[in-house]
């Protein structure tokens, strides 16, 4: 399916191509549904094409938003939902605003022509989606010239025109949805809710490239030589559209479709924070496959890889839909049972033991099918440990008494000693075929008192207080922080500014935009930066406090950070925003007209660099103090890499700014809060492969970042700076290893920065 606005391909369905190949005809209510589709767009369009003359104005405009929309229309981002995003609709609507009736109706012929020559999509899929846009943009066309020319309704014109533009899109995206979810329907006999095109995801998606097209509309209308540049910003929205998939293959392990290791550490932190702080039960399960070299000695690796996804499957039809299931690595299994005291999760593990001795497994290395078995051991918080590492211990340490006992056998953590004899009375030998291991054991070994294991008690992890800091990094967040707001009173005091109420809706759009971010595997999408670039440029030195403060109120509310964390935001946050403030004063000069709106775009290009300049200068400085490295060195690796995006987010906030001139606070409607891409937080500097682990300072929580889906960071930049607490040197973190799971910070000794945007 589609999500921006609606497509379907329907071949990819299940059940539409047979065993021979052949493509199969569409579900009977399907066809029904197909043709009075049809029959209602041809009605719509047939008495439109007698008004199609050579003189007919607007071809060049038609054939221009056509090949834009054509072309996009081939990139398309595929979801593990089984969604497709396209960004077309953003040339779309500009169509429905600019072109007369009988043009609109021909755009979703030629939005569609290359996608069916590239993909050769079966007839009645083509076809259907031809229909469906076809119906969509009447409508939206219908939508808008209704509203814009209800002008005994609304005298303003600008503020018509800007409710015109939102009925197009609203229209436009509702129409597109309401159509295909019964084709979709059809097809996959799912629930509407199962297809999820009516969930806020898709729609919201939807209606912020909607809105994105009524700016391009308006820019066409207004000086047709801009377009490139509010075209630009679809490089970003194209990437942040593949954040979903992205985020599934982050998290999944693509042998056995379980959570992988990195994903489990994340979840096992976060879920063991929640009981601890509401004193829930929690459990932990881990679990070893019995003799997998033996299997891949036998039949081979192929054979092992099919072992591992057959208990993978087991794993997932005897869990709960709240339990994590994780592969932590090679053989060895993870699941993380929330709120299960260690009596039922004890019951649990001895089932799903049960039922992967009595399933088999067909490899097409044996001619007979093949069995397997698994050792599982349970740890409980808080009985057998109050950390991650301890609980992990504890189950790891009950596998491996039960491979001692004989494998295929579910232990509970203990206090028992564990001693392994220097010589064994009975040899280990396999399960036999009904999977249950009946040779009697030897009597447990006496532990002498100077072999017994010692737990290790646990401890709470507390955040370095400001005097904890090292003196030269606590002289940074003290100066940045003082100098910061100090710069910030100053602006309040001499700005000029005196509107208050645009003030306020600028404010309210960066905390809103920072307390609605959107949170994703390992980081967040928000709209603060062009927010706080779009304050800056709009009412000037006077609006750097109050959005420093606002941004870091709202991240205190969520993180709860110390206050030292919020001081520097504050300090860093107000600085940069004054040197936005002095960058975009390029728009005072006296310049009208076209080279005026120019120059605008240009000053908000230099104020979205300033911006980035000063608060990435400040936060390298501090990551360059706490990692004891050079500065320019930290913000080549760590944040250079981010200057395109922040000129992008200053050209939107150029674009805000003209639109503020001409309709007031109408031209905060259209939130661009999914202008920022985002990816995972690789660390180029720790050794490891991309595949083995991010970087040590995200493991035990989840950042918030931008990022581009192809350039390894460390931890990227924007609006607000942040850091928290890390437990190694640099020398240490260069050679960490790789395991992928959270350690504890016993050890405060260094800070590390994080940043976010929009």
């Amino acid at each position: 399916m589609s999500a921006v606005p609606g497509s379907i391909v329907l071949p990819e369905v299940p059940g539409t191509i047979d065993e021979h190949g052949a493509e199969k005809k569409p579900p009977i209510r399907a066809t029904i549904y197909f043709f009075v589709i049809g029959v209602v767009a041809a009605a719509a369009t047939v008495p439109l094409l007698p008004h199609l003359k050579a003189g007919t104005h607007s071809w060049a405009t038609f054939i221009i938003l056509g090949s834009a929309a054509a072309v996009a229309q081939l990139f398309v981002v595929r979801t593990p939902r089984n969604q497709s995003y396209h960004t077309t609709v953003v040339f779309l609507i500009p169509a429905v605003m600019l072109l007369p009736p009988e043009l609109v109706a021909l755009i979703g012929v030629i939005q569609h022509v290359p996608e069916w020559l590239k993909n050769r999509n079966a007839w009645y899929s083509q076809t259907f989606n031809i229909c469906n846009w076809t119906i969509s943009l009447l409508a939206a066309w219908a939508a808008f010239h209704a509203t814009a020319g209800a002008d005994h309704l609304l005298p303003n014109h600008d503020l018509r025109l800007a409710l015109a533009g939102m009925a197009a899109a609203a229209v436009c995206v509702a129409v597109n949805h309401i159509l295909l979810a019964p084709m979709l329907h059809f097809f996959y006999s799912h629930s509407f809710r199962e297809l999820g095109i009516f969930s806020f995801e898709s729609l919201s998606t939807d209606l912020v490239l909607a809105a994105l097209g009524v700016g391009i509309g308006t820019f066409w209308d207004l000086n047709p030589w801009l377009l490139p540049f509010a075209v630009a910003p679809l490089l970003l929205i194209h990437r942040s559209l593949s954040v979903p998939q992205l985020q599934e293959e982050a998290r999944v392990d693509p042998k056995t479709g379980l959570f992988n290791a990195r994903y489990f550490a994340a979840t096992l932190a976060e879920e063991l924070a929640r009981s601890q702080r509401f004193e829930r039960p929690m459990t932990l399960i881990m679990a070893d496959l019995d003799l997998l070299r033996d299997i891949n000695n036998t039949y081979g690796h192929l054979a092992g890889d099919a072992v591992l996804k057959g208990i993978a499957e087991t794993f997932r039809t005897q869990l709960r839909h709240y339990d994590v299931p994780a592969r932590f690595g090679g053989e060895e299994f993870a699941i993380l049972l929330p709120e299960t005291p260690p009596e039922q999760a004890f019951e649990i593990a001895e089932r799903i033991r049960r039922a992967v001795a009595a399933s088999s497994i067909d490899v097409e290395t044996s001619s007979e099918p093949i069995r397997a078995t698994v050792s599982i051991g349970v740890a409980a918080f808080p009985r057998d440990g109050a950390d991650a590492n301890e609980l992990i211990h504890q189950a790891d340490l009950a596998v491996y008494r039960a491979k001692l006992q004989g494998r295929n056998r579910v232990l509970d953590a203990s206090s028992e000693p564990l001693v392994v004899p220097e010589t064994r009375s009975t040899p280990l030998v396999a399960v036999p075929d009904d999977g249950e291991h009946r040779t009697p054991l030897p009597g447990s070994i006496e532990a002498h008192p100077g072999e017994e294991r010692r737990h290790p008690r646990p401890h709470a992890v507390h955040g370095p207080t400001f005097f904890s800091l090292s003196k030269r990094l606590a002289t940074v967040v003290g100066l940045v922080g003082l100098v910061g707001s100090a710069a910030g009173v100053a602006g309040l005091v001499f700005g000029t500014s005196h509107d208050v109420s645009g003030l306020i809706a600028i404010i309210a759009l960066v905390g809103a935009g920072q307390a609605l971010a959107l949170e994703l595997d390992l980081g967040s999408i928000s709209v603060s930066a062009v927010g706080a670039i779009a304050g800056a440029a709009l009412f000037g030195p006077r609006a750097a406090l109050a959005l420093a403060l606002t941004t870091a109120a709202v991240e205190w509310s969520a993180r709860r950070q110390s206050l030292h964390h919020v001081l520097f935001n504050i300090g860093a946050l107000s600085l940069a925003s004054l040197a936005a403030v002095g960058a975009f004063s390029l728009h005072h000069l006296d310049v009208q007209g076209d080279p005026g709106r120019i120059l605008t775009i240009v000053a908000g290009v230099a104020a979205g660099f300033a911006y980035f300049g000063v608060n990435m200068g400040l936060v390298s400085l501090a990551t360059a103090v706490e990692g004891h490295e050079r500065w320019s060195r930290a913000f080549q690796e760590r944040f250079a890499w981010l200057v395109p995006h922040y000129l992008v987010y200053g050209f939107i906030a150029g674009v805000i700014f003209l639109g503020y001139e001409s309709a007031h606070l109408w031209a905060f409607v259209r939130p661009p809060r999914r202008f920022r891409p985002r990816t995972f937080p690789w660390s180029r500097q720790t050794g490891c492969s991309r595949s083995a682990r991010p970087p040590r300072w995200s493991r035990c929580r989840r950042p918030s970042m931008p990022a581009t889906p192809t350039r390894p960071v460390t931890r990227a930049a924007s609006s607000s700076s942040r850091w928290r607490s890390a437990a190694s040197s640099v020398s240490r973190r260069r050679s960490s290893t790789c395991s992928g799971m959270p350690r504890s910070s016993t050890t405060l000794a260094s800070w590390q920065f994080q940043t976010r945007s929009c």
